[in-house]
C-alpha cells in the first residue's frame, strides 16, 4: 500500500473542507466561490513550498540588488511620511471612486468575525495576545474585485473578467480580474492584508499576455495600488462620535501569508543580517526603521503599502510614520510582516 504524501493529503483535506463549507451554508454565488478559491486553494498550494524554503534554503549567494533597491525605497517612504502635510504627496479621491474604475467592493456583512476568531483562523494568536489585539469585538472584512464577480449572461452563465469592460472618463477599459481582501479593526487601529493582487499582475493572466509582456499603464485603472484599495476599505467604515464622523487612528498593519517572492527574498536577507536563517514563530525578529533591514522590509512590495497609505493621507490621518516591523511565521509557517505605526513628534 502506497503512503499518501503529506502535501497531497493536506490539499485533499483543504478541498474537502471548502466543499463542505459551501454546501453546508448554502452560498454558491460566484463571488463566494472566487473568494474561497483564494482563501483555501491558493494558500494551501503554496504553504508547503514556502515552509520547505524557509527550513532548508539559504540565499547567501543570491545577488542583493533587490535588497538594496528595497532599502532605497524604504528610505524614501520614511522621508515622505516625515514630510509636512503641504509637502507630502497626496491623493484626492473618495472610496466611491473604486466603482468608477471598475472595482466591486463587497462591504462587510453580519455576522462579523471576532478578533479571537480571526486570530485563530490566521494562526497568530500569540501575536494578537501580546499586542492586545484580541479584545473579542468585531472585525470587518472587505473584498474588492476588479470585475463584476456575479455577472451572468442571458442564459445564466457566469461572465468572466476577460469578457467584461467598464467606462471611466468616457473611455472603455477591460477588467483585470484582480482580487484583494482587507480586514479592518477600528478599535485597535489595525489593518490586515490577506490577499494582494494588483491589476497590473492580474491583467497579464486575464488578458493572456505573452511571457515578458507588460500591460500598458493607460490600459489599467488609475486607482490600482493596494494602498488605494486599503484606503477605500479603511475610510468606508468610519467611526461616529456623536454627530461627528471621524477617521480612526492607524496603529498596526499586518501583511499575512506573504507569497510575493521579492518580499520573501528581502525577509531572508534581513534575517541574515542578524545571523538568523529562518523566519521564526512569534515573537520572530523585530527591526527598527533606523536599521537597514527595517528600511528594506518597508521597501518591499508588501511593506510599501503602509508607507504610501500614511504618506498620501496625512490630512485625514495626521503625521504618522512606521517605527518598526516584526517578521514572523504563523503556527502553520505562513510568513507575516507586522508594521507598527505611531505619531511623529511635533
Amino acid at each position: 500500500m502506497k503512503l499518501i504524501k503529506p502535501f497531497v493529503l493536506l490539499v485533499a483535506v483543504a478541498v474537502a473542507i471548502a466543499v463542505f463549507s459551501t454546501t453546508a451554508f448554502g452560498d454558491r454565488s460566484p463571488s463566494h466561490e472566487l473568494a474561497q478559491q483564494h482563501q483555501t486553494g491558493l494558500n494551501v498550494l503554496h504553504r508547503d513550498r514556502i515552509q520547505k524554503r524557509r527550513q532548508h534554503s539559504t540565499i547567501s549567494g543570491r545577488a542583493s540588488s533587490g535588497y538594496a533597491d528595497a532599502v532605497c525605497k524604504g528610505t524614501k517612504l520614511l522621508r515622505a511620511m516625515g514630510a509636512t502635510i503641504g509637502d507630502a504627496p497626496g491623493e484626492d479621491w473618495a472610496p466611491d471612486d473604486l466603482a468608477k474604475w471598475g472595482f466591486t467592493h463587497k462591504r462587510p456583512e453580519a455576522p462579523f468575525p471576532t478578533t479571537k476568531e480571526q486570530a485563530r483562523k490566521w494562526k497568530i494568536r500569540k501575536a494578537f495576545h501580546k499586542l492586545n489585539l484580541d479584545h473579542g469585538g468585531p472585525m470587518y472584512v472587505h473584498r474588492i474585485w476588479h470585475q463584476q464577480p456575479d455577472l451572468k449572461d442571458a442564459e445564466g452563465r457566469r461572465v468572466g473578467p476577460e469578457d467584461q469592460v467598464y467606462l471611466a472618463d468616457s473611455k472603455t477599459y477591460r477588467m483585470t480580474g484582480a482580487f484583494n481582501q482587507v480586514t479592518v479593526d477600528h478599535k485597535t487601529g489595525a489593518m490586515y492584508a490577506t490577499f494582494m493582487s494588483s491589476p497590473r499582475e492580474a491583467a497579464k493572466k486575464t488578458w493572456k499576455l505573452g511571457a515578458g509582456v507588460e500591460p500598458k499603464s493607460e490600459e489599467l485603472p488609475q486607482l490600482r495600488m493596494f494602498s488605494d484599495i486599503m484606503w477605500g476599505a479603511w475610510k468606508s467604515d468610519p467611526v461616529s462620535a456623536g454627530s461627528i464622523t471621524i477617521i480612526p487612528s492607524v496603529k498596526y498593519y499586518f501583511s499575512i501569508d506573504i507569497q510575493n517572492q521579492e518580499t520573501l527574498d528581502v525577509i531572508d536577507l534581513a534575517l541574515e543580517s542578524v545571523k538568523q536563517y529562518t523566519t521564526e514563530k512569534w515573537p520572530g525578529n523585530t527591526f527598527g526603521m533606523d536599521s537597514e533591514a527595517g528600511k528594506a522590509l518597508l521597501g518591499t512590495p508588501n511593506g510599501r503599502v503602509i508607507g504610501y497609505f500614511l504618506a498620501q493621507h496625512k490630512a485625514e490621518l495626521g503625521q504618522k510614520t512606521v517605527t518598526k516591523v516584526t517578521a514572523f511565521t504563523s503556527s502553520e509557517y505562513d510568513t507575516v510582516l507586522a508594521f507598527y505605526v505611531d505619531d511623529i513628534p511635533a
